[in-house]
């Protein structure tokens, strides 16, 4: 199952075809609660996450990490009203007289499973200009999940994150009833006007993890970037 999504600043504009749907829309509107796959995140952030309307898979917000970087940073959310898996992305960058700037594909996303309304974090790593001003198209492929053939991808709680000093020192269990080789842990921190600071992401590489294990781990953001309003996810590896 593929959805093309399209941002721009204009107004909401709906356009279908039998093989996809488009939304174009201004901004990225606050969510509406916590998804279920959401509610296993840590961090304070986690409410105020960025939402689109009208789509299934949509791209919710993407920022360049640093000017000059061709690594952006983004936040997807499922709009169906389903468990999905995503597999796969592609991004095109526009310039602001429309003209295609560069493309993208999945650095990394977690988790890779999500629940209705849920989101993930997304690293898209680009070829071609790597601008700062732009339009954005997304392309996803994804399919209906019920957790994974081997639990890879599947998130797990986040049981306290907290930032101290320059790092953010956060816990997880896992409570799905897959066996976890790794568990990889991601960070995002983000400025009070929503936009994408940093993500961060580490391998807690001390497993097996069974359901009900617990390990605690640090996430470190770039720099000296603040990162007072940030959200940690992980996601078993097996």
């Amino acid at each position: 199952m593929i959805v093309m999504i399209q941002l721009a600043l204009s107004a909401l504009v709906i356009l279908t075809s039998p093989a996809s749907l488009i939304a174009v829309a201004q901004g990225t509107p606050i969510s509406e609660g916590v998804a279920e796959s959401d509610a296993l995140w840590g961090g304070n952030y986690v409410a105020h996450l960025p939402s689109c309307k009208d789509s299934e898979i949509c791209l919710a917000a993407l920022y360049q990490a640093e000017p000059g970087e061709r690594y952006y940073f983004g936040i997807i959310q499922n709009r169906t009203q389903q468990w999905v898996k995503v597999h796969d992305a592609s991004v095109s960058l526009f310039d602001p007289q429309g003209d295609l700037a560069a493309i993208g594909e999945i650095y990394f996303l977690s988790p890779s499973i999500i629940s209705p309304g849920g989101h993930a974090i997304l690293q898209v790593q680009t070829a071609g200009e790597f601008i700062s001003q732009f339009t954005f198209e997304a392309r996803f492929d994804y399919e209906p999940s019920n957790g994974g053939d081997d639990g890879d991808g599947v998130p797990v709680r986040i049981d306290s994150a907290t930032l101290r000093g320059d790092a953010i020192l956060a816990q997880f269990t896992n409570t799905s009833n897959y066996t976890f080789d790794s568990v990889w842990a991601y960070s995002a921190c983000f400025a009070d006007d929503g936009s994408i600071l940093d993500i961060d992401q580490e391998i807690v590489d001390m497993g097996p993890f069974e359901s009900g294990d617990s390990a605690r781990f640090a996430l470190e953001p770039r720099g000296d970037r603040e990162c007072d309003n940030f959200v940690v996810t992980a996601n078993g590896d097996s």
